[in-house]
């Protein structure tokens, strides 16, 4: 019987983890021209989610409802890191702006 019981609640456990809402925040980025920027990292820190902009600058990232923050990074240009309250799927659009470089002897 107590077999059972927790066979039945682990079921019920994972199944609602499942059933989580799920939202996609997405846009396009871009350098201080309106250049769009293929290949920037859109991650979000201590989680497993994170993708790429495509060649267009394009990237479409589905969480769980929740408040993340979201790290924008390309290399040559400033990281910024943004925090996101997703409770419906919503356009997030960014532009970078160069990380100025010295060069020492």
């Amino acid at each position: 019987m107590k077999k059972a019981l927790l066979f039945l609640a682990a079921t019920v456990i994972s199944y609602l983890s499942f059933c989580q809402e799920k939202y996609t925040l997405n846009g396009y980025i871009s350098d201080e021209n309106g250049e769009m920027l293929p290949g920037v990292y859109v991650i979000v820190p201590g989680t497993s989610f994170g993708t790429v902009t495509n060649v267009y600058g394009f990237y479409s990232l589905t969480l769980p409802a929740g408040k993340y923050m979201v790290r924008f990074s390309f290399i040559g240009y400033q990281t910024v890191e943004q925090e996101v309250a997703l409770t419906a799927s919503r356009k997030f659009t960014l532009s970078l702006q160069l990380q100025p470089v010295t060069l020492t002897q």
